[in-house]
């Protein structure tokens, strides 16, 4: 269970819900939150059968490590995604914990973005990732990634990227990591 708050003047309860399938209840609230809204998740574990898709200037943020965005068994893929061939701009995802449920994934991965634009990361905490735990990628030549910022991202548990890599950038420059 949880609740999703949007941002956009004032902040307001917009929906609860008690759901096997947060992903489609948190797509849902960014399909519906205009730019520079922002999609609040309180503590708590959040099962994903699908990837949460990101959309252009929309804050997603949790409460630190105690909220949980889970992969279900048998996912094999990744947990928050964006649109392939289009750049992503200006979109944050900020103080939320992944549980990657490497044991029971073939694939998949906590955040794929793709040709991220000024993009912001932070206080993310990363567990047992089947694959690549952050990824950044640009589409092609004409849509590379720039400008994104990785804060205070960490592992926790003793595992991650089991079988992959912890951070993986590529066609993206002047990126900064801290």
């Amino acid at each position: 269970s949880g609740y999703y708050l949007c941002q956009d003047s004032a902040l307001r309860i917009i929906n609860s819900w008690s759901s096997t399938n947060s992903s489609s209840v948190i797509n849902n609230a960014i399909g519906n939150t205009t730019s520079g809204g922002k999609i609040f998740c309180k503590s708590g574990t959040y099962t994903v059968n699908n990837s949460i898709v990101l959309k252009d200037y929309i804050v997603l943020e949790g409460e630190g490590a105690s909220t949980i965005f889970a992969s279900a068994n048998n996912f094999n893929g990744y947990i928050i995604t964006s649109t392939a061939s289009s750049f992503l701009r200006e979109a944050e995802i900020l103080n939320i914990g992944f549980d990657g449920n490497a044991a029971n994934q073939a694939s998949g991965g906590a955040i794929y973005l793709t040709s991220p634009y000024k993009c912001k990361l932070d206080t993310l905490t990363m567990k047992s990732i089947k694959g690549d735990a952050l990824t950044l990628f640009g589409y092609d030549s004409s849509h590379f990634g720039f400008q994104n910022v990785i804060t205070n991202c960490k592992s926790y548990g003793g595992s991650y990227a089991v079988g992959g890599n912890y951070i993986n950038i590529s066609l993206c420059d002047e990126n900064y990591i801290y």
